[in-house]
């Protein structure tokens, strides 16, 4: 807190209050939570995000996924389909129970053809998908979608 000499107060004195810059930033940046057990897949979409403002928060299973999501306001959350442990369409689920606004930018990642229960799952819902491996086009293109969910929303 700083001091100074107001002319026009009776007091003579006012308050300013000084934040930390980066606790301001953080107010404002949009937090993206990104579940792969693929660690340079993960480090790829950091640093793309990053550039771009976002906050990225990466983790290799979907279940320290979940915790995290119980925890934080993410903006989106990009999540492989196959991983040990819970797979991707599992995590979805369990974000519709949690935080069921949050399922609608909800995006599959994966290297793989989608079997016939996926797919119907996809369809049904509605999930994004980003299939690997992607270009930089392919991330924009879904950064233009999820925006527009937000303003939809």
């Amino acid at each position: 807190m700083v001091s100074i000499m107001d002319k026009e107060s009776s007091n003579n004195t006012c308050d300013i209050h000084f934040c930390d810059p980066m606790e301001i930033g953080r107010v404002y940046l949009k937090e993206i939570l990104v579940i792969d057990d693929e660690d340079y897949i993960s480090e790829i979409l950091k640093l793309f995000f990053s550039e771009l403002g976002f906050s990225v928060i990466t983790v290799s299973d979907g279940i320290k996924g979940l915790e995290l999501i119980k925890s934080h306001n993410f903006w989106a959350v990009l999540c492989d389909l196959k991983m040990p442990g819970i797979d991707g369409i599992e995590v979805y689920h369990e974000i519709l129970k949690i935080k069921p606004l949050l399922s609608r930018r909800f995006v599959l990642l994966t290297g793989t053809v989608f079997d016939r229960k996926t797919k119907e799952i996809i369809k049904a819902k509605g999930i994004k998908t980003l299939l690997k491996p992607f270009k930089f086009e392919d991330i924009n293109r879904l950064l233009e979608e999820l925006k527009e969910i937000e303003v939809n929303s």
